[in-house]
């Protein structure tokens, strides 16, 4: 499940088409799954006209509410957008605080820190920006910092860098499920490199001690698509 709070979104045709079966579609299953909000459409809009989920972010991160935040990253008004969540949500209103106790060290989330971070050295070159943000995440244990570098590198095609920043965040997390999820972007960016078998021997590393989590079954699938494409 969602941890509490969770927004969760992923384009796709019909997302939102129904919401009462909690197998259908998208919309509906993240919500039984635990998020608290979730955008979709109820017919098949063409894609620069969904949300832009990047805008979506910023907003969210910059105090604004979940209603005002969605409508701002959507191009155009269109009756198959679909919101669905507290309209007044604000996940991260308390940022906006200026108050002693919320911005102490003792009280910043990794998230929090990581988000700093970024606003502050944004200007830095990427190279160097990246490089900086991996020792500041090594050296205060920000599991989800190193993950997103590791994410980064994805993004740009350093499959090499990505699977080591995602064996930093392994290593880092303490959640089994959190762990889990480290593991498949690994895996994939192994997978990436042309080196299937690296995927392999990882996932069934995660397997040995997480045979019943519910990551599992997908852990197992992925397994066994690596396995039956390396006999073709």
């Amino acid at each position: 499940r969602f941890v509490a709070g969770a927004i969760a979104v992923h384009i796709h045709s019909f997302s939102a088409s129904t919401l009462c079966d909690e197998n259908a579609n998208w919309v509906g299953p993240l919500v039984s799954k635990g998020a608290a909000a979730s955008l979709g459409n109820v017919y098949e809009p063409y894609l620069q006209l969904t949300s832009h989920l990047d805008i979506f972010n910023n907003r969210l991160l910059h105090g604004f509410t979940f209603a005002e935040s969605a409508y701002m990253s959507i191009p155009a008004l269109s009756w198959m957008s679909v919101m669905v969540g507290d309209p007044l949500y604000r996940p991260y209103a308390s940022w906006l605080q200026i108050d002693a106790q919320a911005q102490s060290a003792k009280s910043t989330s990794a998230w929090k820190m990581y988000h700093e971070f970024a606003v502050k050295n944004a200007a830095r070159p990427a190279a160097e920006f990246r490089a900086l943000a991996a020792k500041t995440a090594t050296s205060a244990r920000n599991c989800p910092m190193l993950e997103d570098l590791g994410s980064i590198e994805v993004r740009d095609r350093n499959f090499s860098a990505a699977t080591n920043d995602f064996k930093q965040a392994r290593a880092c997390y303490e959640n089994r499920d959190d762990v889990l999820w480290v593991v498949l972007e690994e895996a994939d960016a192994w997978v990436k490199q042309k080196k299937p078998k690296r995927a392999v021997d990882l996932i069934r590393e995660a397997l040995r001690t997480a045979s019943d989590a519910p990551a599992a079954p997908l852990l197992k699938k992925m397994e066994q698509d690596l396995l039956e494409s390396q006999k073709r």
